[in-house]
């Protein structure tokens, strides 16, 4: 059986993303949710299941993007994720 952390790596995080995405090389991109951006300058690799933003600097994996976006811990975000991902 997956651990919660393998099975939270699984979750897509372009189904996690709010807001409308348009596709630039093999990135999809939209504004950041993690600043106040009015130039889309966010880019989640679908490929890899990552993110990063071109503005502020801040990338990483589906685990960190959901800790980052909707304000939890490690812990509470794999629980989540794992739920998400089934």
């Amino acid at each position: 059986m997956d651990s919660y952390k393998e099975r939270a790596l699984k979750a897509p995080i372009v189904e996690l993303y709010e807001g409308e995405l348009r596709r630039s090389g093999r990135a999809l991109v939209g504004t950041c949710p993690l600043h106040d951006d009015t130039n889309p300058s966010f880019a989640i690799y679908v490929d890899t299941n990552s993110f990063y933003c071109f503005a502020c600097g801040v990338g990483g994996d589906v685990i960190s993007y959901f800790q980052k976006v909707k304000g939890v811990d490690f812990k509470t975000a794999i629980k989540e994720l794992a739920r998400f991902s089934r």
